[in-house]
């Protein structure tokens, strides 16, 4: 129940396909142009700036499972 008040995104299909797209595209080091502009501006330098990967993660994951669809 916690985390899906903190993350309500968690439980929608959307949510995890945008979580695993990301995380699937990025995963060699290079991320597609598609997937830069589905990325609102304020969280692709939170997590561009990021140093520690599992910062990262969470950064993904709090703009996947907390975006309004």
């Amino acid at each position: 129940m916690g985390i899906v008040s903190i993350w309500p995104g968690l439980i929608s299909e959307s949510g995890r396909k945008c979580f695993f797209e990301i995380i699937k595209d990025g995963s060699d080091g290079n991320v597609s142009l598609g997937t830069i502009f589905s990325i609102s501006p304020n969280y692709l330098l939170r997590i561009s700036n990021e140093k520690n990967k599992y910062n990262k993660v969470l950064l993904i994951g709090d703009f996947c499972f907390r975006k309004a669809k």
